[in-house]
């Protein structure tokens, strides 16, 4: 259990809410965005900067799913809906060395890191929360699931990221 107050970053197709409360207890926040790609507004950023300070976040977590359709379809070259995460992870998929043995699954695991690993510097830019976490001591963390499994991986590159 999480008693610490943190906010996870999920996409809401792929449901994995009950897994998150699951493992980090029922009183975690939760805000949605497809394939956990976060792009907000001077607005937004505001807003959350508040909800930081009234519910004394202190960690931010960023998940992706291996079952997430997003990751798929970027994998599969299939068709787009006109969503940002898709252009974004079309992009990403240039960074990544996908292995033909590996399973769809493994792939799609290989393109979550790599999402995760450009949303947390993402998110952590000037342009974005990097002085409202730095100001309230907030850490930022990736996290990969397997929801059929009900498995949950640390995928920080640096172990976590803070500032």
């Amino acid at each position: 259990m999480n008693s610490i107050p943190s906010l996870f970053i999920v996409c809401p197709f792929c449901q994995i809410e009950n897994l998150l409360k699951t493992t980090y207890g029922q009183d975690i926040f939760l805000m949605t965005a497809p394939s956990a790609v976060v792009k907000l507004s001077g607005e937004q950023r505001h807003e959350l900067k508040e909800f930081f300070i009234r519910h004394q976040i202190k960690d931010i977590y960023l998940v992706n799913d291996v079952g997430c359709n997003f990751l798929a379809e970027a994998i599969n070259d299939q068709s787009e809906f006109g969503l940002t995460c898709e252009k974004e992870l079309r992009s990403l998929k240039q960074n990544v060395t996908f292995d033909n043995e590996n399973s769809l699954e493994e792939n799609i695991e290989l393109l979550a890191e790599e999402n995760i690993s450009k949303q947390l510097l993402n998110i952590m830019s000037k342009e974005m929360l990097k002085n409202e976490m730095e100001v309230l001591g907030i850490k930022a963390h990736g996290i990969i699931t397997n929801k059929k499994l009900a498995t949950l991986k640390n995928c920080d590159k640096q172990n976590e990221y803070h500032l």
